[in-house]
């Protein structure tokens, strides 16, 4: 396993319903940080400690899906508000806008080499 690909694993994306997306990371320090309302039952499930390492904002809209590109450098992002983004995940920026649809976007992928960004529409 290379590095880039442990540290993949330690990285999870999460699109929500206020249109921003939020790149978490695995804490890696042996203490968690104590949960408010949480039992004692819920506190024996919870053993990792995730924290925001990125904010990502630029949808109009729910996020209706997210893929990484395989190196992990680049994500794009489908949404509700008919716009796809090329996404700089280290920078936390936009690369590009995919503003050409006329419905709202259901899906994104890249191709193998991470050259190429598909998206997905009922519009077309």
């Amino acid at each position: 396993m290379s590095k880039r690909e442990w540290e993949l694993k330690q990285l999870a994306l999460v699109s929500s319903t206020d249109a921003v997306i939020l790149l978490w990371k695995l804490n890696d320090s042996k203490e968690l940080e104590p949960m408010v309302f949480q039992d004692e039952d819920e506190a024996q499930l919870n053993k990792e400690n995730w924290a925001v390492i990125k904010t990502l904002r630029g949808h109009l809209e729910d996020v209706y899906d997210i893929c990484w590109t395989s190196d992990g450098n680049f994500m794009a992002s489908a949404s509700v508000d008919n716009t796809a983004i090329m996404w700089d995940v280290n920078k936390g920026q936009k690369v590009s806008i995919f503003n050409e649809h006329k419905s709202y976007v259901q899906g994104v992928t890249w191709d193998p080499l991470g050259q190429y960004i598909a998206t997905l529409s009922c519009d077309r």
